[in-house]
């Protein structure tokens, strides 16, 4: 789906500079711990190295849902772009969107990928047999200030007709914290008129990141120990899980962040799972 990006571009350039500062200062100096219901299952180094490169044969992806699916976690969040069909395992494709449908908490991802035609973006996703047996589909989309660093995301993409949140709302919806939806945080951009014949893209409460702190702080275990059923029991109970890339260059996102230290970028997956844990701490307060 092609969409145009009239009424995007204006709300991405960010903090002003001042602002930029102090909001670096404040969040680098405020060390905090992370919610202790956000863990991380990453697709790391030693995962990589064990199972061989990324992308791995969906039906681990399926053995892994299961495994935390014996758990009840609140909601699972599966960050990996299942956008092309596997043409030489289709029974694997079968065979994850069963984990899923089973699991009946995993919320998978759609994006705005980076790739122009014209003045349009391309929304990307999940195939028919993920999306229909996920519970929900949030929006994974980062957006940087003009230095390049992620400091906030919006939590609300409307795009024509449709309405699109954010990854972590999803996840708390799924995990039943609903108290803050009808009232999400974050600066309003109120749009006076959108034309949804033109599937015109605008993005709405834009919320800045509370980190919990630099990269590395969110409790995270190996993807292959979980594979391996090498974690106690009850680690996922009642646990918001989010399953992303962790190791770095291995097609996995990562951005600079105000509490990124020595240069080292933070991945996507943990920027995400920051946003959950921002809302824990916004409805707590």
């Amino acid at each position: 789906i092609v969409l145009s990006l009239t009424g995007w571009l204006g709300w991405q350039n960010g903090l002003g500079r001042a602002d930029q500062t102090f909001y670096d200062h404040i969040i680098t100096s405020d060390a905090r711990e992370p919610h202790k219901d956000i863990l991380i299952i990453a697709i790391d180094e030693r995962s990589l190295t064990l199972l061989g490169p990324h992308p791995w044969h969906r039906n681990l992806h399926a053995e892994l849902l299961r495994r935390i699916s014996e758990d009840k976690p609140r909601a699972v969040g599966l960050n990996l772009l299942l956008s092309n069909p596997d043409l030489q395992y289709p029974n694997h494709d079968i065979e994850l969107a069963e984990a899923i449908r089973e699991n009946g908490r995993v919320v998978l991802p759609m994006r705005m990928d980076g790739g122009y035609s014209g003045d349009s973006l391309i929304q990307i996703l999940p195939l028919p047999i993920f999306y229909e047996a996920a519970r929900a589909i949030g929006n994974i989309h980062l957006i940087s200030d003009f230095d390049g660093i992620v400091r906030s995301v919006f939590l609300r993409d409307q795009i024509g007709t449709e309405t699109w949140e954010r990854f972590a709302v999803k996840m708390l919806q799924v995990g039943g914290d609903t108290n803050f939806l009808n009232d999400l945080p974050g600066l309003r951009f109120l749009h006076t008129h959108i034309d949804t014949k033109a599937n015109t893209w605008f993005s709405d409460h834009r919320m800045q990141i509370p980190f919990a702190g630099p990269p590395g702080k969110i409790p995270r275990i190996s993807y292959i120990d979980v594979l391996h059923n090498q974690v106690p029991q009850n680690t996922f109970r009642n646990k918001y899980v989010l399953v992303g890339i962790t190791a770095a260059g291995m097609g996995g996102d990562s951005y600079p962040t105000p509490v990124s230290t020595d240069g080292q970028a933070m991945s996507g997956i943990e920027i995400t799972a920051n946003n959950p844990d921002a809302f824990n701490t916004v409805i707590s307060i």
